[in-house]
């Protein structure tokens, strides 16, 4: 990837090309558990995609959470919440307050709270994000968000709350579970009709 990079850049790429091997790069990095080296390049990354396209940009912004996750990762949790808090006004500017979107940077920035100690404000932003994501029925996140609002409320001693969580957690997964093996069951016929119309019709 840094061979590419430094190709691109040889040949005069322009920004959007340079930064989307950043990206790449950002991501190869941070899975390789790198995450202070990330750190630089998502940095860039954001700088470029705000050059080119301003910085309320979909993909600036992108970056710019990107950015966010790579600081968090690294171990500067107040640089990663000023980003965030950023990123979390631009995505409401462009969304809306109910969109996905940002219950993604809500999600995030509760994370990061957490690790800042601030509690209270992670259990509220974990609240936003699930009201969101129930209401969307995005039901992975839900369950997700279950788990780590029961792991802030156990660490403030909140143990009946925690237990709440977890319980809610699991019922939201199993209930899911069901919910898909339903649908294979019911689609299997439609399936095997599909298949032998296609084939042997």
């Amino acid at each position: 990837i840094q061979k590419a990079l430094r190709q691109i850049e040889s040949m005069g790429g322009d920004n959007v090309a340079i930064a989307d091997v950043l990206n790449t790069l950002v991501r190869i990095l941070s899975k390789s558990g790198r995450h202070k080296e990330a750190v630089p390049h998502a940095r860039r990354a954001h700088q470029l995609f705000v050059s080119e396209h301003g910085h309320d940009s979909s993909m600036a912004v992108s970056a710019q959470y990107n950015l966010a996750l790579a600081l968090a990762a690294a171990g500067d949790p107040l640089e990663a919440e000023q980003v965030l808090r950023e990123v979390l006004s631009l995505r409401v500017s462009m969304y809306g307050r109910e969109h996905t979107d940002v219950a993604q940077v809500q999600h995030a920035l509760a994370l990061v709270s957490r690790d800042l100690g601030k509690h209270d404000n992670a259990c509220d932003l974990f609240k936003l994000s699930r009201s969101i994501w129930r209401h969307q029925a995005k039901w992975d996140m839900v369950a997700l968000s279950c788990r780590d609002s029961s792991r802030v409320m156990l660490a403030i001693g909140d143990v009946e709350e925690a237990i709440r969580l977890a319980e809610r957690e699991v019922e939201v997964r199993a209930t899911t579970v069901c919910l898909t093996i339903a649908i294979m069951v019911f689609a299997f016929p439609y399936k095997c009709i599909y298949i032998f119309m296609r084939d042997f019709i």
